[in-house]
């Protein structure tokens, strides 16, 4: 997998391993279904190539259309704007997942979903990569629509390990995962 920035790119692992093991445990097979992600940064390019490289057909909505509708372009996806988001009452609005990748919700700005109440279905699969607050409003209004929910702690942590992993040439026992998890839930109530 490789991260893009604005320096160039590098090759990291964690998104490969998240959310895709995750979402399979929640039993969510990835081809065709629809996808939705938000923004068009890296984290987003990042999620995007991951989704596309498992034949999922994605969909981007942005705030900002020239950014969104580039990356959908680079990525031979759907895009949309935004601001036509709401209750996915049409088939073609109907999202298996839901991959939240703006830092709109981070600890410090307003507290405020990004997206309607009524957005979220039932059973739908929704994943934010924001990890500090780690129930972000956006997960708050998934998991009252009884949503099945990945918080960012989860890519984070599987990041955190794979980098760990690629820079010492190394395989971290299955332990690693849990051990890392309680020592970033401790460091980030502190």
């Amino acid at each position: 997998l490789l991260c893009f920035a604005d320096e160039g790119m590098w090759p990291i692992d964690g998104l490969e391993k998240l959310p895709w093991k995750e979402l399979q445990k929640m039993g969510l097979q990835l081809q065709p279904q629809q996808i939705y992600d938000g923004n068009g940064g890296g984290v987003a390019r990042a999620v995007v190539f991951g989704l596309k490289r498992e034949q999922a057909e994605v969909t981007i909505f942005n705030r900002d259309i020239q950014r969104g509708a580039a990356l959908a372009k680079s990525f031979g996806c759907r895009f949309r704007p935004l601001r036509e988001l709401s209750a996915p009452a049409a088939a073609d609005d109907e999202f298996d997942l839901v991959v939240q990748c703006t830092s709109a919700e981070l600890v410090g700005k307003e507290a405020k979903s990004i997206v309607p109440e009524t957005f979220f279905v039932k059973d739908m699969v929704v994943m934010d990569t924001v990890y500090r607050p780690v129930r972000t409003p956006f997960l708050q209004a998934a998991e009252k629509a009884g949503c099945k929910t990945i918080n960012g702690l989860e890519m984070l942590i599987h990041q955190g390990a794979a980098q760990v992993e690629w820079w010492c040439d190394l395989q971290l026992p299955p332990t690693s995962l849990t051990t890392m998890r309680t020592a970033l839930l401790k460091a980030l109530s502190d």
